[in-house]
């Protein structure tokens, strides 16, 4: 069951609902937080061939749509996320803009199946993940791979937990990564 508690907030789809999972799977991305993201991009969206990974209900990805994107490739495999995806796309019939891929968003076929170039990336993966020693090396490695299919002005956003601690091992504490 799906529940429509994100909107869109600027542009063609301004004001329209998504659909998101019930549960905890996704968290989707607070719309303050959207805002001064799209906000400090600025006209770079405009035509921008976006990439958006564990993409939730895709409100990052939708909402570049939104506001001029000329695609957007979102990635998420929780089939319960992908179908809200799915829907998303359907209720804003955008689907000439937007592609999902139920899949693993730090597989290699993700690389293979980017555009190139990407104008923009975005990456939100699971806390848990990233708080993890080996998961925040994955991450990394991904984010070295799509660095390298950006533009020469292109960007990669990754949502991280505020604090950044990663559990290095179990007779360690943890260690904090600088957020600046």
């Amino acid at each position: 069951m799906y529940h429509p508690p994100v909107r869109i907030i600027a542009g063609e789809y301004r004001s329209r609902k998504l659909w998101t999972p019930e549960g905890l799977s996704t968290r989707p991305m607070p719309d303050r937080v959207r805002e001064s993201i799209f906000g400090m991009l600025g006209t770079r969206v405009k035509n921008a061939a976006v990439v958006d990974l564990f993409a939730g209900s895709g409100s990052i990805g939708l909402e570049a749509l939104s506001r001029g994107a000329a695609s957007c490739l979102m990635v998420d495999r929780d089939k319960l996320a992908a179908g809200a995806i799915e829907r998303n796309i359907e209720t804003l019939r955008c689907a000439d803009r937007a592609r999902l891929v139920t899949g693993d968003a730090l597989g290699m076929s993700i690389l293979a199946r980017c555009p190139r170039p990407i104008d923009l990336v975005f990456l939100d993966p699971p806390y848990p993940l990233v708080e993890d020693a080996g998961g925040w090396a994955r991450v990394k490695a991904q984010c070295a791979e799509l660095v390298r299919l950006l533009a020469d002005d292109g960007f990669l956003i990754i949502r991280t937990p505020n604090p950044f601690l990663i559990n290095l091992d179990p007779n360690l504490k943890k260690l904090a990564i600088s957020q600046t």
